[in-house]
């Protein structure tokens, strides 16, 4: 009678479907890795584009001349991206008060294109001296 020893360890169809699982948990790892880092960057820009709006809308609260309408563009450079700016000026009902439309995205430089990250509204109220002050909703 021939005996075989039973020798301890694994088989490589063991080895295999491990390995299979592993790589599957890895890859499901790193897509989830890849989103979060997609949203902290989605989040940084958006929060550079309020900040850009911020300072547009608090640099008419200081220095005092709001067109009665219209609308108007303006790069700026803010955490080491090119904003464009496009703000437009409607008149209220109220004859002291001008609403602003401030529209921020990332400057195009490919297609040319504007697509705005972030719309920020507000009200600008025009003091009698030349001075403004501003509501933001």
């Amino acid at each position: 009678m021939i005996l075989r020893r039973y020798s301890p360890g694994f088989t490589l169809l063991e080895v295999l479907v491990a390995m299979a699982i592993m790589s599957i948990s890895a890859l499901a790892l790193l897509n989830t890795a890849r989103n979060e880092v997609a949203a902290v960057n989605g989040l940084k820009e958006r929060t550079f584009a309020w900040l850009v709006a911020s300072n547009r809308i608090a640099e008419w609260q200081l220095g005092g001349q709001v067109p009665d309408s219209g609308s108007s563009d303006q790069d700026v450079r803010l955490g080491g991206i090119d904003w464009t700016v496009r703000s437009s000026f409607s008149t209220t009902p109220a004859p002291s008060v001008r609403r602003v439309d401030i529209a921020v995205g990332a400057k195009a430089e490919f297609l040319g294109q504007f697509q705005p990250v972030l719309t920020l509204t507000g009200y600008v109220h025009l003091l009698a001296q030349g001075g403004t002050t501003v509501a933001s909703p």
